[in-house]
Parts: structure tokens; C-alpha cells; sequence
């Protein structure tokens, strides 16, 4: 979510994303259902306010998980299938689950260990993790072992303090942070801002070969941070308030089903 000419780039993924060429492979109809994922596994996940479900490359339910002391979950981060990363912001609660989608660990209570006002958690390089503080306005980064790695402080003189950090996203050795005003803010793995692209995301973004896509009217908008091109993708369902993306997977989610596609060339 490798290395190909960028402009003949932006050619073939207009058109391996025509319906014609989006091969559907399943569906799953739901009434509740709020967000998708694919990992680098292709393995499907859904996600409803406080239950993850595991898919394998068909249709079959793999495994689930629930918990219902934490409020609902906020963010999940697939980056890594063997460690992912579930933050339950309104509880400051972080959960890290295996494969099987059980507990690595006990859950971090963030306000337990003095941290307070944790807008936006992602997983990181090394079975690490990122923390976005608004009560501070820093960027913190933490080992396996929930040590603090580095800081990175004084956000506010890059990003607006009235603005509010709804999403992160660490990304072949970049850190992406999408602020509520649709404008994502790009920062190397070490904390070092590299530019910010007010190109109007909403909370869900997906970053695949260098490209920042996202949902608009109906389409996937694709941004390529190397030519610095925006092209829209028509897809083939309407309706669709979740995606995910990675390698030759593609899965939409309206109102009422999920939808996984391959994509063939």
C-alpha cells in the first residue's frame, strides 16, 4: 500500500480502478457496520463502534473481538496484522491485540501513566507507536515496550491550535497527521516536518506507492505526493462511507454491505 513512472502511474490507476476492471469477489450485507480495513496480508476487517471482525482472503469469518468497558473503539490501526494498535480515546484507554485478535498485553491506561487530552494514536515501525497530545501540542513515539523513543514538541507552530488532529498514519518512513479541516500535515519518521497538503480529507485516508487516497462525492481522490497530481477514480458502487486499500485489494463499504474486489490487469 513498487516503483513505477508516476505519470504512466496515474494512467493505469484510472484504469485498473474502472468498474471493468474491479473483479468482486464478495459481499457481506450488515446494518451496523462503520469501517473496513485490508492489511498487507489482504486479510478484511470490519468494524462497528465497539466489535472488530477478522475476514481471510474469502468470505469466512476468521475471528472477533469485543469490548465493551471502553466506550467505542476511536481508531484501529492493520499496519502490522501481528500488532495491532485499538485506541478507545474517550476512556484514554490503548489495546494491542495479536493476529487472533487477542490481547499482547494488558491495555494501557493512558491517563494512568500522566498522559492526558490523547487525540490520535498509530502504530509505528518495530511494533511501535505514535501518540498525538493536544494538551501540549506533541508528538511523542514509543517503543515495543511503551518507552518513550522521542518528542516532538511545539506542534502548535506548524499546525493551527483551534484545529484538532482526527487521524494519524505512519507510512513508508513517513508520519501523516489529518486535521479536522480536511489539510494533512507529512513529518519523517524521526519527528522532522516535511510540508502540510490542504486537499480537503475527510477522517479516513488511506497512503499506498506514494498516493494519499480519499472518499469524495462518490470517488476515490487520489493525490501523488511525488508529481504532486490529483486525479479522481470512479468506483463501481455508490454510496460508499468506507474504504481501505492495499496491493490488488480494494474494499468499499456502503450503508448496508461490504463490498471486497480484486484488482485485475
Amino acid at each position: 500500500m513498487r516503483s513505477i513512472l508516476f505519470l504512466p502511474f496515474f494512467l493505469f490507476m484510472s484504469n485498473i480502478f474502472a468498474q471493468s476492471n474491479l473483479k468482486l469477489i464478495y459481499t457481506i450485507s450488515h446494518n451496523n457496520l462503520q469501517k473496513v480495513a485490508v492489511d498487507n496480508l489482504l486479510n478484511v476487517y470490519s468494524l462497528t463502534d465497539t466489535e472488530i471482525k477478522k475476514y481471510n482472503r474469502q468470505d469466512t469469518l476468521f475471528t472477533s473481538f469485543s469490548e465493551l468497558n471502553y466506550g467505542e473503539i476511536y481508531s484501529a490501526d492493520f499496519s502490522n496484522p501481528m500488532r495491532i494498535t485499538v485506541f478507545y480515546r474517550d476512556f484514554n484507554k490503548l489495546i494491542i491485540l495479536d493476529n487472533t485478535l487477542n490481547y499482547l498485553r494488558n491495555p494501557i491506561d493512558l491517563i494512568e501513566d500522566g498522559y492526558n487530552q490523547i487525540h490520535a494514536v498509530c502504530s509505528s515501525y518495530d511494533g511501535g507507536i505514535w501518540m498525538y497530545s493536544r494538551e501540549n501540542f506533541t508528538l511523542n513515539r514509543y517503543t515495543i515496550n511503551f518507552q518513550k523513543d522521542r518528542t516532538v514538541p511545539n506542534l502548535n507552530t506548524i499546525i493551527d491550535p483551534e484545529l484538532e488532529v482526527v487521524s494519524m498514519l505512519e507510512k513508508d518512513n513517513k508520519l501523516y497527521l489529518l486535521a479536522d479541516n480536511g489539510t494533512l500535515y507529512i513529518f519523517d519518521i524521526f519527528g522532522a516536518y516535511i510540508k502540510s497538503l490542504p486537499i480537503g480529507i475527510e477522517r479516513e485516508f488511506a497512503v499506498f506507492s506514494n498516493i494519499v487516497y480519499w472518499l469524495k462525492n462518490d470517488e476515490l481522490n487520489a493525490y501523488d505526493l511525488s508529481m504532486f497530481v490529483e486525479r479522481r477514480i470512479s468506483l463501481p458502487i455508490k454510496g460508499v462511507k468506507s474504504f481501505s486499500l492495499h496491493s490488488n485489494r480494494v474494499v468499499l463499504l456502503t450503508t448496508d454491505k461490504l463490498a471486497v474486489y480484486s484488482i485485475e490487469n
